[in-house]
């Protein structure tokens, strides 16, 4: 069977939609199922992830626990993300509040086992960033009281590493790799065969094309978590390279709906992630089945909560069609390049260099053939 773990603000309209993605997939029989839930409500994680407050839902402790049962009551498994790259007491209500660090501050440590021990009864796993944090809950947790999900921002990219964590963080039973992993289907069949992986589905992050791994991407996450205002380098490096060149949305290590199958057949992958815990709940349904059916003919960009939509929450439909409409990559004819070129062995160290499929493939097939339509 193949899973999806599909993101969630545990607000009221996210948890009625991911239930009728449930019961959709049940009555129409699909291969694919959604299996579990993951994101990190406001209120009840005052430790943060990386996401900055404008960005997520507030939501009281409360509410969270009676839409969990909801959800759990669906089948469904709960992770918990806790993926700050600096895991501190976030004020709930004073967005500019940061406070001590749990790695200087005894009593913000103290104060997070706490709140780990309040989620323990609701929660199935936590998914975790920061090493410390790993170390922490492996020190303070027995048994299976508390499972792990490694996130992909830790950037797990090499065997090795997964020799090493399956030996010394023995709470860990998925690992989400790094990004750019995505399209290496030889490394991915044997990373699998050590630890089970859960694959980032819909997610677009480039420079260009290029991987923002190593450039960009940690202190992106860090300066979310922070709520730095001054420095977002979303709107320099992502936006702005994308407008500049539009095939770095195909170079990007998204992996559409019709390719899950090729992903379980061939590297024996059983768990995938789907964003969607910042995005509006219609959003979060209407990706959800494209994903559950395995079968997307759209514009590839709409597979994404596009910034500038999750930047403005207020009018997030609104941006979300006009972001994805600056560009159209029809998915059937990515679909065609996928077949053509067996994207599923790209090289990153030639991509966008050496290897310009994606740039050629774009200006003289889709191009043309998208002008010629209109």
């Amino acid at each position: 069977m193949k899973g999806i773990n599909i993101g969630c603000d545990f607000s009221m309209p996210h948890v009625e939609a991911i239930q009728r993605l449930v019961e959709y997939g049940d009555v129409n029989g699909c291969d694919v199922k959604i299996t579990g839930v993951y994101g990190s409500p406001r209120h009840a994680n005052p430790f943060g992830s990386v996401r900055p407050m404008k960005r997520e839902v507030f939501t009281l402790w409360e509410d969270v626990v009676r839409n969990i049962e909801r959800l759990r009551g669906a089948g469904l498994e709960i992770n918990l993300a806790m993926n700050s790259l600096l895991p501190h007491l976030k004020g709930a209500q004073d967005t500019s509040k940061i406070t001590a660090n749990i790695l200087d501050c005894k009593v913000v440590k103290d104060e997070f086992i706490s709140f780990v021990e309040k989620c323990l009864p609701h929660i199935d796993n936590l998914i975790i960033a920061h090493p410390y944090l790993m170390d922490l809950l492996h020190e303070h947790f027995y048994g299976d009281q508390i499972g792990i999900i490694a996130s992909t921002i830790m950037n797990i990219h090499t065997i090795p590493q997964l020799h090493w964590i399956k030996s010394n963080w023995v709470k860990v039973n998925k690992v989400c790799p790094a990004l750019w992993k995505n399209r290496n289907i030889d490394w991915l069949t044997e990373a699998n065969s050590i630890m089970p992986l859960e694959l980032l589905v819909n997610e677009f992050c480039s420079i260009g094309g290029v991987e923002c791994e190593g450039l960009y991407r940690q202190a992106c996450y860090m300066s979310q978590s922070l709520e730095i205002k001054h420095w977002n380098p979303m709107l320099t490096c992502c936006i702005a390279e994308r407008a500049k060149k539009p095939w770095s949305w195909m170079m990007a290590r998204v992996i559409l709906p019709q390719w899950l199958e090729y992903y379980h057949e061939t590297a024996g992958i059983q768990h995938f992630k789907l964003t969607g815990r910042t995005h509006d709940a219609e959003y979060l349904e209407e990706v959800g089945r494209y994903y559950l059916e395995e079968e997307f003919h759209g514009n590839v960009p709409a597979l994404w909560g596009q910034l500038e939509a999750v930047l403005n929450r207020i009018a997030w439909s609104e941006e979300q069609k006009k972001a994805a409409a600056r560009v159209n990559i029809p998915a059937d004819l990515f679909d065609d390049m996928f077949h053509k070129y067996a994207l599923m062995r790209c090289d990153p160290d030639v991509c966008g260099v050496v290897c310009k499929s994606c740039e050629n493939y774009y200006k003289e097939v889709i191009l043309k053939k998208v002008q010629d339509a209109e």
